[in-house]
């Protein structure tokens, strides 16, 4: 089968050197995923990525972004050019998008597509209608719940992303808001690397270790309140990720040596600081629905380090992990406190133990192998 996918992600590398040219940080998040998407579609498949960039006049330093192809294995990476003009930038992109596929056989084709931006499923559409191609969404997460989305964006991306041939999405909610007609449809909730990266020195010592969305609603201050009720100077909690105000998010640490915010990291980074932790630690608060549209895409990660993991209860995951995951039931400073001594108090051997039981089931769920062949079982029924 040969994939077109759309999408703004970028290939690992190419990702992190574009971020140095960004004054506010691009999101990880949504890159990680459709990266690792797009390798477990290439297990098998031919992958042509149209990937449109994203880009602000106020935030990068770039003037434009100029159009590149990157051949990786599988995969074909067609960086699009992006005009300094943003009224312009749909007109280039439909153009180039046009020229690619023009130039390429289209038999035995689908097209792909992140639901999330607007721009993308016009072009995906667009393309799909001229080529004859089949189209599916990739549905991540709900509009609202995307920081700063008024009502005409969400109204646009249910408007555009109707009646596609099939979709997969990380939840059964998230099937049921965009796939209205009930076609063809994969869930599943994450993904996660098949091998870890190569370990590195331990510099920090004995350490919980949060990397994720640091935005106030999804826990970050209950857990600093939490961590300065722990009585002992040896253990410190290291933090990664983005948050809107850096310096309210240091104040609030209160001078505590122990906690140490480290910005915004590569995700390779991210997993070798995981892998040397003592636990690593979602406090994104328990919300029905934030449950239903979306998964703590770090809990599942985190699960595959071999490390313990501590988290806020998710009805999804507790589902599949209720033994492999030490849970709080809210993200209440003590109740996530409680956790962390519950997890100080086991033995390294109970530790090692406990982890890698939950590495093992969340890698034969989630790895992208696994996901490869859920992938290629489901187009071949588009």
């Amino acid at each position: 089968m040969n994939i077109i996918y759309i999408t703004s992600a970028m290939e690992t590398n190419d990702f992190v050197a574009y971020e140095t040219e960004w004054s506010t940080p691009l999101n990880p998040s949504k890159q990680n995923f459709h990266n690792k998407l797009i390798r477990a579609l290439a297990k098998n498949n031919k992958v042509d990525v149209i990937s449109i960039r994203p880009f602000s006049r106020k935030y990068c330093s770039r003037y434009n972004l100029e159009a590149y192809k990157k051949v990786q294995n599988n995969i074909t990476w067609n960086y699009l050019f992006i005009p300094r003009h943003r009224l312009l930038k749909k007109y280039y992109c439909k153009k180039q998008a046009h020229e690619i596929l023009s130039n390429r056989d289209n038999s035995n084709s689908i097209i792909i597509v992140d639901t999330l931006t607007p721009l993308l499923l016009q072009i995906a559409k667009l393309m799909a209608e001229t080529y004859s191609l089949k189209i599916v969404g990739v549905c991540t997460d709900s509009p609202s719940n995307i920081a700063g989305t008024l009502k005409p964006y969400s109204k646009k991306i249910f408007e555009y992303s109707q009646n596609f041939d099939g979709y997969i999405s990380l939840t059964s909610g998230l099937d049921t808001l965009f796939n209205k007609n009930h076609r063809n449809s994969l869930i599943f909730e994450g993904i996660v690397e098949d091998e870890m990266p190569d370990p590195i020195i331990n510099e920090f010592g004995k350490y919980f270790f949060f990397g994720g969305n640091l935005s106030e609603k999804y826990g970050i201050y209950q857990l600093v309140e939490a961590f300065k009720k722990i009585d002992d100077s040896n253990v410190r909690l290291l933090i990664s990720g983005h948050h809107a105000n850096e310096e309210m998010l240091i104040k609030s640490f209160d001078d505590d040596p122990r906690i140490i915010f480290l910005g915004i990291l590569p995700n390779k980074k991210v997993l070798q600081l995981e892998m040397n932790s003592i636990a690593n630690i979602s406090p994104r608060p328990y919300n029905e629905d934030l449950d239903r549209f979306s998964i703590p895409s770090k809990v599942i990660e985190s699960l595959s380090t071999g490390i313990p993991t501590i988290s806020v209860k998710n009805s999804k995951l507790k589902k599949y992990f209720s033994e492999n995951i030490i849970w709080a039931k809210t993200n209440e400073p003590g109740e996530l406190y409680q956790s962390m001594c519950k997890l100080l108090n086991l033995t390294e051997e109970e530790r090692l133990s406990f982890a890698s039981k939950a590495k093992d089931k969340a890698l034969s769920m989630y790895s992208i192998n696994t996901i490869s062949v859920k992938l290629d079982n489901f187009i071949n029924k588009i």
